[in-house]
Formats: structure tokens, C-alpha cells, sequence
């Protein structure tokens, strides 16, 4: 796929993984979609497959974009360093219960 094809699939599947995630609060929204451009231009970059074709439809990235933070937030890692490895967040000193950053 020709790059200016690249960039016009990237900002059309961004926009509609937007319109799906419109009803979220705008910090939750904006987290989630932080690094969404990046990323598909990366995926996009992959193979000569549209992103529809390598993701599937826009409303269900955004559903698995929900469903994950949802997971992330709910799945406490318990953790005896100061940054959890596997986590990537902050942990208590004392080994507990890793807290967001």
C-alpha cells in the first residue's frame, strides 16, 4: 500500500475507533487513544493489508481498547520493586499491590 494509502487508512480507522469510543469521559477517551495514530501507522506499515483487514472493524478495536483498560484497572500485580516489569506501573515499597501511575 502507497504511503499517502497508508496515511488516508490510518486517519480513517482512527477516526472511527474515535466515533466509537465518542460516550466515554474525555480523560478515559483520550487515555486510550494516547497512542492510536502511532501504532497504526506501525501496524499499517506491516503489510500491504488495510487495517480493517489486520484489526477488523473499528468499533471492535475500540471494544478491545475498553475491555483491556477495563482488565488493566481490575487486575492488581503484587510486585516487590519499585516499577512492576510486567505491569509497567508503580508498586509499593513494601512489595504490595501495584498502584497506576
Amino acid at each position: 500500500m502507497p504511503d499517502s494509502s497508508q496515511a488516508n487508512d490510518v486517519a480513517s480507522y482512527a477516526s472511527a475507533v474515535r466515533a466509537a469510543l465518542g460516550a466515554l469521559p474525555d480523560t478515559e477517551r483520550e487515555s486510550l487513544l494516547e497512542d492510536l495514530e502511532n501504532h497504526l501507522a506501525e501496524v499499517a506499515s506491516e503489510s500491504g493489508l488495510s487495517l480493517h483487514e489486520r484489526l477488523g472493524k473499528p468499533e471492535d478495536y475500540a471494544a478491545e481498547l475498553r475491555s483491556a483498560r477495563r482488565f488493566l484497572r481490575r487486575t492488581p500485580a503484587l510486585c516487590p520493586i519499585r516499577t512492576c516489569a510486567p505491569c509497567s506501573q508503580s508498586c509499593d515499597r513494601d512489595g504490595g499491590s501495584c498502584a497506576p501511575t
